[in-house]
């Protein structure tokens, strides 16, 4: 797969107030993403069949009937997505984690999609639910925050040179019309090198853009939109790609983790896409994820 394209998508609704924002990202995604089918989907995590409230709460469905949110969404997008794109719906019983992760392993997703509150006061939108769903989903993962809207003009992509963000490079430049691609180094390491601030900054500047123009661009070198190279101090990557952004999209990479790891250890990709302001597209190989023991030297 081209990490410029992602032609499989899984939509995955609440059916509550946070989907408008999910199907409206989807749309205005659909060109730049290269999305060619959909399957818009609801995940019960209860026995829809066995349980004694069936039918009689609005938590509940009949198993024979689609809820009437599903297939609204579904027709949403049938009518408003780009001639062509094939659009499909399913309602998913079970536990949420492994239905989705085999609902991705299944229908061969190159993307999933889903929603989560806003962030108030710097505390994250969503619950440890949602945030393991993040971790553990073995593709790339759009998180739009209620009440947002994905605007590709201007897109923040977070940079340590690394492989996974090339990988969120590509896309971002591949997608956006702007990119500013920002590095962040921890301003402590100036007092520890004895630096003036501005001499320092300047030096890690001069450095980045090296590896930028030597490691990166390639990359990119299909893409219309050059990144410009932001070198940012800051104690936390996650505090300064939201700062920075506000309510642009941002676009990062990850490599995710097995289910141990996700338990025990955090990213800064989970952070960043449950505080920042605006939507957050996770960049992941297909299948790719750490454990924890390699999480651990991966972190050091």
């Amino acid at each position: 797969m081209s990490f410029s394209v992602f032609p499989n998508v899984l939509v995955m609704l609440g059916l509550d107030h946070r989907d408008d924002a999910v199907l409206q990202a989807v749309l205005d995604s659909a060109v730049r993403l290269g999305i060619r089918s959909v399957r818009v989907c609801h995940i019960e995590n209860r026995d829809i069949v066995a349980g004694p409230l069936v039918g009689l709460t609005k938590q509940t469905f009949r198993p024979d009937q689609a809820p009437p949110g599903l297939a609204a969404a579904s027709r949403r997008l049938r009518d408003e997505l780009p001639e062509g794109v094939k659009v499909d719906s399913s309602l998913l019983t079970g536990p949420t984690e492994a239905v989705l992760v085999d609902a991705v392993d299944k229908n061969d997703i190159d993307l999933v999609v889903m929603g989560r509150n806003p962030a108030i006061d710097g505390q994250p939108g969503w619950g440890s639910s949602r945030r393991k769903l993040l971790r553990l989903t073995t593709c790339s993962v759009l998180v739009v925050p209620h009440g947002t809207e994905l605007d590709w003009s201007r897109v923040v992509c977070g940079m340590d040179f690394s492989q996974c963000a090339r990988a969120a490079l590509s896309v971002a430049c591949g997608a956006s019309d702007s990119v500013d691609a920002i590095y962040q180094y921890d301003p402590q390491t100036v007092v520890e090198a004895g630096r003036k601030q501005e001499e320092f900054r300047q030096q890690v500047a001069n450095n980045a853009r090296k590896l930028l123009e030597r490691d990166m661009l390639m990359e990119v070198s299909g893409a219309v939109v050059r990144p410009n190279l932001v070198v940012h101090p800051g104690g936390k990557v996650a505090d300064v790609l939201i700062r920075y952004a506000q309510v642009s999209p941002i676009v990062m990479g990850s490599r995710g983790m097995t289910p141990l790891a996700a338990l025990l250890l955090g990213s800064s990709a989970d952070r960043v896409a449950g505080r920042a302001l605006g939507p957050v597209l996770i960049v992941r190989r297909k299948g790719s994820v750490l454990g924890l023991l390699e999480r651990l030297v991966h972190k050091a």
